[in-house]
């Protein structure tokens, strides 16, 4: 116990840097704050909160806004947050990038329709997920940072939303266009219709009672 009051270390190696009435619970534990007492004895932890207000992380800044906030440049995190809600938020703003690259939408679609997409775990883990390897998406797409042998084992949830958006405006926009042209062939399928109607009432036939052509065998 470094520094506090009412702080007690229950375990080896543990360490309490200050604070109220804190315990460590296992060993190799690190933590900091008031009434933190851990319901599991659990070694391996790092602990920072109190009763009332929940901890916060900071890296690379020192305004600290969510449970954990990294960097204010485009160099260190860029304001990237974990949410109050368990939600991770990237910085990407306009005001952040440059060197914009144009996208080939059919080509696009054509990644998409490679892509090996699997259920699959973890190794030793119960840790279920569904969704693209990072080798493929690298290999169709060439995203990710640095290394590119670092960058192929990597993923990046944004870029998967990247390439889906970019495939979903282009399915839209095929969209689009078969619904205009469905629509120009309806108006000239009625059209046709009216004339036949037109061409069979000089004719006095009356396309109702007509029999059936039969196709000779």
């Amino acid at each position: 116990v470094l520094a506090g009051d009412e702080n007690e270390v229950d375990h080896d190696y543990s360490v309490i840097l200050g604070g109220h009435e804190n315990e460590t619970d296992g060993e190799y534990n690190l933590m900091y704050g008031e009434h933190i007492n851990p319901t599991v004895n659990a070694d391996y932890r790092i602990y920072f909160f109190n009763e009332q207000h929940p901890g916060r992380l900071g890296l690379n800044r020192s305004e600290i806004l969510y449970p954990i906030h990294v960097g204010d440049a485009t160099t260190n995190g860029n304001g990237a947050y974990l949410t109050g809600g368990g939600v991770w938020t990237n910085g990407s703003s306009r005001t952040f990038k440059d060197r914009f690259t144009a996208l080939d939408a059919e080509q696009v679609l054509r990644g998409i329709a490679s892509l090996d997409v699997n259920g699959w775990y973890y190794r030793g883990t119960q840790e279920y997920h569904i969704g693209p390897f990072a080798e493929d998406f690298y290999k169709t797409f060439g995203t990710g940072v640095g290394d590119p042998q670092a960058a192929a084992k990597h993923l990046s949830a944004l870029d998967v939303a990247g390439v889906a958006l970019r495939g979903t405006q282009e399915l839209l926009r095929k969209h689009t266009s078969i619904v205009s042209e469905v629509e120009a062939l309806r108006k000239e399928n009625n059209e046709l219709r009216q004339l036949v109607e037109r061409l069979a009432e000089k004719l006095g036939v009356d396309l109702h009672t007509q029999p059936a052509v039969r196709t000779p065998r």
